[in-house]
């Protein structure tokens, strides 16, 4: 009996053994795939994300070599067929960087999705996403502590956009937080869409007043505060208004909303973020939206660029329709924010970028594969996807973080009771 006990015991720990080596690619990926640090990343491309992307699917590849699921999503491979075409057409200007790097996201993400599906359970998925989420949550505090003792230095930028370690930014209105992101409104989007597939991917029907999500909830705010990005507070909202609905979690939250602005009446509070979002609503005019120049820098800088673009469509003109070939958008000029363009280049989202460097026709196919990802369009998903649009573009690591956040989403509430059959390879051994 002992020593059936011990080969009991043995059996149980190589299977565990065997089961992480499994799924530490995966969660590597993803935790690379959300987060960005200065010392490794090089002109916006993020070299440790590669590196563990590559080394990760080497690792899946040879682990699971008797059942390594076959490869999915194939519609992205039309698009990257389209995307190469059309920067051969154009090959004079494109930027070679721009497309390979575009081309990496796509194969990664195709070839990781089947192994998460196959091999990570929802229960996994969401312990992930809660890690992530106090991961993004210690690097606020690392910054503030940061900032507390006094040794901010900034390491690039220029005067009134300064940034410095640890997800800080010290610009003309005072300081700014980004955890572990490249900038505020893409921490937000992140802690967002991670706190609210969380919530969805729950076994039971969890509250925002309820336990750890309480607890999570109020960090939540608390992230969205110090990030200050109008962003954050739109999707918040919209997160409120589809957990609680009109219930007695709607009238707490009201209360809370009541309190906490009683406190920034009485104390001087600046909420920026809130601010800005007030702002724009009071003061917009419909009828014209370049009215937003003057209400709102910042916002009219990420909306003037499609505003421009559909002022200027022209569905004669055949690069209008097919593109000018990847980064190619670098020289899109926008009269009124060009003085605003960091090292005289145009650094857009998706809209109108990806438009401008592959057509309307390439801009078709890649929002019939985004909104593809979501159960419907009008949903939080499909807002959080839009809205993302206007701020990152496909080449982005934000843009294949809600993607893939938002179809493991769908794909897990689709199959609520499906579980992975774990038959890993050990040395060409099969695990029994």
């Amino acid at each position: 009996m002992t020593q059936f006990t011990r080969n009991l015991n043995s059996s149980s720990m190589k299977f565990s053994l065997s089961q992480l080596y499994g799924e530490f690619p995966i969660i590597a990926y993803f935790i690379t795939l959300a987060t960005v640090f200065d010392f490794a990343t090089v002109e916006n491309i993020n070299y440790l994300f590669i590196g563990a992307s590559i080394l990760g699917l080497t690792s899946l590849i040879w682990f699971w070599s008797n059942a390594i699921p076959k490869p999915g999503n194939a519609f992205l491979f039309l698009i990257l067929f389209y995307m190469v075409a059309v920067s051969l057409m154009n090959y004079s200007t494109i930027r070679w960087t721009s497309l390979v790097y575009s081309g990496f996201f796509v194969f990664t993400y195709v070839l990781y999705v089947p192994f998460i599906q196959k091999y990570f359970t929802r229960s996994k998925f969401r312990n992930l996403l809660k890690i992530l989420f106090y991961m993004y949550f210690a690097g606020l505090i690392a910054g503030q502590l940061h900032i507390y003792f006094n040794v901010f230095s900034p390491i690039s930028g220029i005067i009134g956009f300064m940034r410095g370690s640890f997800g800080t930014i010290f610009e003309k209105d005072g300081l700014r937080y980004f955890s572990l992101s490249s900038e505020p409104s893409y921490a937000a989007f992140i802690v967002i869409v991670v706190f609210y597939v969380y919530l969805k991917l729950s076994p039971r029907k969890e509250l925002l007043r309820q336990g750890e999500t309480l607890v999570m909830f109020v960090l939540l705010l608390y992230m969205i505060f110090m990030f200050k990005s109008a962003y954050g507070v739109l999707l918040v909202g919209l997160l409120i208004l589809e957990f609680a609905g009109f219930s007695t979690t709607l009238v707490l939250m009201v209360i809370a909303v009541l309190g906490a602005s009683s406190l920034v009446v009485i104390y001087d509070y600046d909420i920026r973020a809130v601010n800005r979002v007030i702002n724009i609503a009071q003061k917009l005019d419909l009828t014209n939206l370049h009215s937003l120049f003057a209400i709102d820098f910042t916002a009219y800088y990420r909306v003037a660029p499609v505003l421009h673009f559909v002022e200027i469509m022209d569905w004669a003109d055949l690069q209008f329709l097919l593109g000018h070939g990847a980064g190619a958008s670098r020289y899109y000029v926008v009269p009124e924010i060009y003085g605003g363009y960091i090292g005289g280049e145009f650094l857009g989202g998706f809209l109108p970028s990806f438009l401008y460097d592959y057509g309307v026709i390439g801009g078709s196919l890649v929002l019939f594969f985004v909104f593809r990802r979501t159960s419907s369009l009008i949903s939080f998903p499909a807002v959080a996807l839009a809205l993302m649009l206007l701020n990152a573009n496909f080449n982005t690591q934000l843009f294949w973080f809600l993607i893939l956040c938002f179809h493991m989403l769908k794909f897990y509430l689709k199959n609520m009771d499906a579980h992975p059959v774990l038959v890993p390879v050990l040395n060409g051994k099969q695990e029994k």
